[in-house]
């Protein structure tokens, strides 16, 4: 009656040999159709569809390519990077030569997995492409982000808000500006409004830096205050040109 899907499952389940005969000869339009029942029900958002059509996918080809790549479609369209990288990694020892493949195992590396791994695998890819500022872009983004990964749970908590104070600022100046914690420092001045703040230490360090300022009369840092686009801004020129003025901007 047309449904290659069901006659597939059904010849499967009966041990003779003409089964097995008939499965055979089905095997291949059986998975087409249940990959396309699959694309389908993504299509229409239909996530539960998907699942499902992507369980007789696996069940029938667990190991297949096109098994993964639903699975990888699926995860994707559930916004799952763990579940997706998984069958990218998959996908790529299938075919180690796809490039966009091996792009996208980077990426999800360092969103989901192991960003050391992201890291290696966008650095092979950029000595094969020197000369793309995009991969070479995205090796910095990576680099960056496997850093995040090094820091504490806090500070890494920190640069995952979507809006910052001055000591959230203070904060990833201190941890990821290379030399922060390390460099050395001006005349000491002590900010009389973080002395019981959690990230006091970070707040300290950056101000005797001179890369963000007190007020001079009060001696205040304002840690709770937004940190303006500006003073951003002008902490990370002075970290680039590595100077550090005795007075504010």
């Amino acid at each position: 009656l047309g449904d290659a899907v069901a006659a597939f499952a059904a010849y499967r389940s009966v041990a003779v040999p003409v089964a097995a005969e008939r499965a055979a000869a089905l095997e291949k339009p059986a998975l087409a159709a249940a990959d396309q029942a699959m694309r389908a029900a993504l299509a229409r958002g239909n996530l539960p569809d998907a699942e499902a059509a992507l369980l007789q996918l696996r069940e029938f080809a667990p190991t297949a390519a096109l098994a993964l790549r639903g699975e990888r479609a699926v995860a994707a369209a559930k916004q799952d990077r763990g579940r997706e990288l998984a069958a990218v990694r998959l996908l790529v020892a299938l075919d180690p030569g796809s490039l966009e493949l091996v792009e996208r195992q980077a990426l999800l590396e360092v969103e989901a997995g192991d960003a050391s791994v992201g890291v290696a695998i966008f650095q092979r890819l950029v000595e094969r492409q020197p000369r793309d500022r995009r991969l070479l872009a995205l090796l910095d983004w990576a680099k960056f982000q496997g850093r995040l990964q090094l820091l504490p749970q806090a500070v890494r908590r920190v640069a995952n808000r979507p809006q910052l104070d001055r000591a959230d600022l203070a904060t990833l100046l201190y941890w990821l500006a290379p030399g922060v914690r390390r460099g050395r420092s001006g005349a000491a001045r002590i900010a009389s409004d973080v002395l019981d703040h959690p990230h006091r230490e970070e707040i300290v360090r950056v101000v005797n830096l001179g890369l963000l300022d007190l007020d001079e009369t009060l001696h205040h840092f304002a840690p709770e205050r937004t940190a303006t686009r500006g003073e951003t801004l002008r902490a990370l020129v002075l970290l680039i040109l590595d100077r550090r003025p005795s007075s504010p901007c």
